[in-house]
């Protein structure tokens, strides 16, 4: 057998090292916790947002439901 057989990566431009599973999973569940923790942010921030843009019912609309409510069960 030849030592070009036995070693590809010798002959290869580039060569890659191998990573244990360990340093893998570790990279991978940070990533995750990132990005669980942006979304998380997103959706607090358009929470945020909605009950700012959101307008306090008028008196007389308050009324005008109150009214209809008590028709309703007349």
């Amino acid at each position: 057998m030849r030592w070009r057989d036995e070693a590809p990566m010798l002959l290869s431009k580039t060569h890659f090292e191998q990573v244990s599973l360990e340093t893998v999973r570790r990279i991978v569940e940070e990533q995750v916790q990132q990005e669980a923790a942006a979304v998380d942010e997103i959706k607090k921030e358009m929470l945020e947002k909605s009950f700012a843009e959101a307008e306090e019912p008028s008196v007389p609309e308050v009324a005008n439901f109150l009214m209809g409510s008590c028709r309703k069960s007349s």
